[in-house]
């Protein structure tokens, strides 16, 4: 019996050994993506092996959140690449593709904004304006409020789609829009007034104007 328990430390760690083996491998290949992923132009040939690359960690550590959302931007990536000879239901899918695997991920990690702005992103360009895409625009913006480019986003995202928006996602977009205007250039800030149906989001500014102080003057002396 003592012989028995002996042997159950050692087993514990021969255990333990293997799966941080596995995890710094799924690592290196996650790392050989993300490189992949960071070039300006790949084959077709390259982008295929990056691919394979790519499921390797996936089966070494399907469940970190950091592999998901690689995997994410994977397809995301491959919903918009040209090279492939793609037909427009391929791209969709691609797009499906990547909106699962964000989902997945922002379950293990929903305190990281990127991800959902990653999810938002891909939700607008699959057309999918819902109340989803709502909540995702709502972390985005609470969790990153001061990230410039978040915030960017989801007013751009948040612009794109007001119309289909609910008062979560509206007020998720003015939010962003004000503090784009904080954190801008001047050209920046040009650039999103100038966007989209401005004049319908400045008739539904009064619901939000004691927190939007910034916006709510733009769109006072804008004259519509």
């Amino acid at each position: 019996m003592t012989r028995k328990l002996a042997w159950f430390p050692i087993a514990l760690l021969i255990l333990a050994a293997g799966y941080c083996f596995r995890m710094a491998l799924a690592d290196v290949w996650a790392t050989q993506v993300r490189y992949e992923l960071g070039q300006p132009r790949l084959s077709d040939e390259e982008w295929l092996r990056t691919g394979q690359i790519l499921k390797q960690s996936l089966l070494l550590a399907p469940d970190h959140a950091s592999n998901l959302e690689l995997a994410g931007q994977f397809y995301q990536v491959q919903g918009y690449r040209q090279a492939l000879p793609q037909a427009p239901v391929d791209r969709s899918d691609s797009r499906k593709k990547a909106l699962n695997y964000f989902r997945q991920a922002v379950t293990l990690n929903p305190a990281w904004p990127y991800l959902w702005d990653r999810l938002a992103l891909t939700k607008m360009s699959l057309q999918q304006f819902d109340r989803e895409l709502s909540g995702a625009l709502d972390r985005v913006v609470k969790l990153g409020p001061w990230e410039k480019t978040l915030q960017y986003n989801a007013a751009i995202i948040g612009m794109a789609s007001a119309e289909q928006l609910d008062m979560l996602g509206r007020a998720a977009m003015y939010f962003a829009m004000e503090q784009s205007l904080k954190m801008q250039d001047q050209d920046t800030q040009k650039t999103l007034l100038a966007q989209f149906k401005l004049k319908k989001l400045c008739i539904g500014i009064e619901a939000f104007s004691v927190s939007l102080p910034i916006l709510s003057r733009r769109c006072a002396d804008k004259a519509f």
